[in-house]
Protein backbone atom coordinates (compact mmCIF):
# COMPACT_ATOMS: atom_id res chain seq x y z
CA UNK A 1 0.00 0.00 0.00
CA UNK A 2 0.76 3.40 -0.71
CA UNK A 3 1.38 5.70 2.23
CA UNK A 4 1.56 9.30 1.13
CA UNK A 5 2.45 11.98 3.72
CA UNK A 6 3.83 15.20 4.58
CA UNK A 7 6.63 15.72 5.99
CA UNK A 8 9.28 18.16 7.14
CA UNK A 9 8.10 21.48 10.23
CA UNK A 10 5.89 24.08 8.74
CA UNK A 11 4.42 21.54 6.33
CA UNK A 12 6.65 21.56 2.89
CA UNK A 13 5.03 19.49 1.25
CA UNK A 14 7.57 16.30 1.00
CA UNK A 15 5.74 13.43 -0.87
CA UNK A 16 6.77 10.22 1.08
CA UNK A 17 7.07 7.05 -1.58
CA UNK A 18 5.74 3.83 -1.03
CA UNK A 19 6.77 1.56 2.12
CA UNK A 20 7.09 -1.66 2.91
CA UNK A 21 8.07 -3.52 5.79
CA UNK A 22 10.46 -6.01 5.82
CA UNK A 23 9.90 -8.95 8.01
CA UNK A 24 13.36 -10.79 8.83
CA UNK A 25 13.46 -14.33 7.65
CA UNK A 26 15.91 -16.89 9.62
CA UNK A 27 19.07 -18.15 8.54
CA UNK A 28 21.14 -21.35 8.64
CA UNK A 29 20.88 -23.18 12.03
CA UNK A 30 24.05 -23.01 14.10
CA UNK A 31 25.18 -24.29 17.45
CA UNK A 32 25.06 -22.06 20.62
CA UNK A 33 25.88 -22.72 24.24
CA UNK A 34 23.95 -21.37 27.86
CA UNK A 35 25.03 -17.89 28.00
CA UNK A 36 26.42 -16.90 24.66
CA UNK A 37 25.18 -13.65 23.37
CA UNK A 38 23.03 -14.28 19.99
CA UNK A 39 20.54 -12.17 18.00
CA UNK A 40 17.15 -14.06 18.09
CA UNK A 41 14.61 -13.38 15.75
CA UNK A 42 11.80 -12.84 18.26
CA UNK A 43 8.29 -13.82 18.28
CA UNK A 44 6.50 -11.17 19.40
CA UNK A 45 7.48 -8.76 17.01
CA UNK A 46 9.29 -10.79 14.05
CA UNK A 47 12.43 -8.82 14.37
CA UNK A 48 15.70 -9.50 15.66
CA UNK A 49 17.06 -8.55 19.06
CA UNK A 50 19.78 -8.58 21.78
CA UNK A 51 19.40 -12.02 23.67
CA UNK A 52 21.12 -14.71 26.05
CA UNK A 53 21.11 -18.31 25.63
CA UNK A 54 19.48 -19.39 29.02
CA UNK A 55 19.15 -23.11 28.27
CA UNK A 56 19.11 -25.29 25.06
CA UNK A 57 16.95 -28.27 24.39
CA UNK A 58 18.06 -31.01 22.26
CA UNK A 59 15.97 -33.77 20.92
CA UNK A 60 16.08 -37.42 22.17
CA UNK A 61 18.78 -39.23 21.29
CA UNK A 62 18.46 -41.95 18.98
CA UNK A 63 20.05 -45.24 20.25
CA UNK A 64 23.26 -46.02 19.19
CA UNK A 65 24.13 -49.15 17.31
CA UNK A 66 26.05 -50.98 20.49
CA UNK A 67 23.36 -50.00 22.42
CA UNK A 68 21.00 -51.80 19.86
CA UNK A 69 23.29 -55.02 19.27
CA UNK A 70 23.36 -55.46 23.16
CA UNK A 71 19.20 -54.94 23.19
CA UNK A 72 19.16 -57.43 20.37
CA UNK A 73 21.45 -60.31 22.39
CA UNK A 74 19.36 -59.71 25.45
CA UNK A 75 15.67 -59.92 23.75
CA UNK A 76 17.20 -62.88 21.60
CA UNK A 77 18.42 -64.74 25.58
CA UNK A 78 14.68 -63.75 27.00
CA UNK A 79 13.51 -65.33 24.17
CA UNK A 80 15.20 -68.68 24.74
CA UNK A 81 16.25 -68.40 20.75
CA UNK A 82 20.31 -67.95 21.83
CA UNK A 83 23.08 -68.86 24.49
CA UNK A 84 25.48 -66.08 25.84
CA UNK A 85 28.18 -67.06 23.23
CA UNK A 86 25.98 -67.14 20.34
CA UNK A 87 26.81 -64.02 17.70
CA UNK A 88 23.47 -64.55 15.66
CA UNK A 89 21.44 -61.36 17.44
CA UNK A 90 24.29 -59.57 17.32
CA UNK A 91 24.77 -60.22 13.80
CA UNK A 92 21.46 -60.10 12.95
CA UNK A 93 21.11 -56.75 15.30
CA UNK A 94 24.37 -55.67 13.09
CA UNK A 95 22.93 -56.27 9.50
CA UNK A 96 19.61 -54.02 10.37
CA UNK A 97 21.56 -50.96 10.82
CA UNK A 98 24.88 -51.39 8.48
CA UNK A 99 24.02 -47.54 7.54
CA UNK A 100 24.07 -46.27 11.11
CA UNK A 101 27.01 -43.41 12.03
CA UNK A 102 27.88 -42.85 15.33
CA UNK A 103 29.03 -39.30 14.88
CA UNK A 104 25.38 -38.79 14.00
CA UNK A 105 24.12 -39.87 17.47
CA UNK A 106 26.23 -37.29 19.24
CA UNK A 107 25.75 -34.43 17.50
CA UNK A 108 22.18 -33.53 16.65
CA UNK A 109 21.11 -31.61 13.40
CA UNK A 110 21.40 -27.87 14.95
CA UNK A 111 18.03 -27.12 13.35
CA UNK A 112 16.74 -30.00 15.69
CA UNK A 113 17.91 -28.16 18.38
CA UNK A 114 15.64 -25.12 20.51
CA UNK A 115 17.08 -22.22 22.91
CA UNK A 116 15.81 -20.81 25.24
CA UNK A 117 16.66 -16.83 25.05
CA UNK A 118 16.23 -14.29 27.01
CA UNK A 119 16.02 -10.62 25.28
CA UNK A 120 18.16 -7.28 26.61
CA UNK A 121 16.01 -4.55 27.74
CA UNK A 122 12.84 -7.10 27.73
CA UNK A 123 10.88 -8.63 30.32
CA UNK A 124 11.32 -11.86 31.26
CA UNK A 125 7.85 -12.49 30.34
CA UNK A 126 8.82 -12.29 26.76
CA UNK A 127 11.77 -15.10 27.21
CA UNK A 128 10.69 -17.89 24.82
CA UNK A 129 12.05 -21.24 23.36
CA UNK A 130 13.53 -21.05 19.30
CA UNK A 131 14.46 -23.36 16.67
CA UNK A 132 18.30 -22.55 15.82
CA UNK A 133 17.13 -21.28 12.67
CA UNK A 134 15.50 -18.19 14.43
CA UNK A 135 19.38 -17.24 15.99
CA UNK A 136 22.21 -15.40 14.34
CA UNK A 137 25.98 -14.90 16.23
CA UNK A 138 25.66 -11.44 18.07
CA UNK A 139 27.84 -8.79 16.05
Amino acid sequence: PLLMGVGGAGGCGVVCGPTTLLLAEPGPARSFAVGTKVSALAGFDQTYHPADVVDVRRPAKSLSRSTKVGQAIVEALEAGEASKNDGNAAAAADDDDDNDDDAAVDEPDPADVSYYVHYHGFDKRLDEWLPGTKLEPFT
